[in-house]
């Protein structure tokens, strides 16, 4: 333990870099949680709308996105619920292609 103010010294010229460093990794471990949230909510809405833009999309693009999907466990609920609003849509279409796929997102999803 410093015992005089030159000891003191020392130990605080140690502990304050070590602080320093601490802080920043704090802060970058934040911001890049943010930045990947970010990223997935932007990736989500742009398979939604692959999804949602089937004749433009092209059904491989379609089956491709729905397989994406069913990967993104975090946003789980969001997806089953539009998963099964485009399973009726689908289904309606005699789309049975995309119908077995969104069935199987739908499983995977625990739903």
């Amino acid at each position: 333990m410093p015992k005089t103010f030159l000891d003191w010294v020392a130990w605080a010229g140690l502990v304050a870099p070590l602080c320093a460093l601490a802080w920043a990794a704090v802060t970058h471990v934040r911001t890049e949680s943010q930045r990947q949230r970010r990223a997935d909510a932007e990736r989500l809405q742009l398979l939604a709308s692959i999804l949602h833009n089937g004749s433009k999309s092209g059904l491989t693009a379609q089956l491709l996105a729905i397989d994406e999907l069913a990967e993104f466990k975090r946003f789980a609920h969001a997806i089953l619920r539009v998963a099964r609003a485009n399973r009726s849509h689908f289904a309606s279409l005699g789309d049975k292609e995309v119908v077995g796929a969104l069935d199987e997102s739908i499983s995977k999803l625990g739903g």
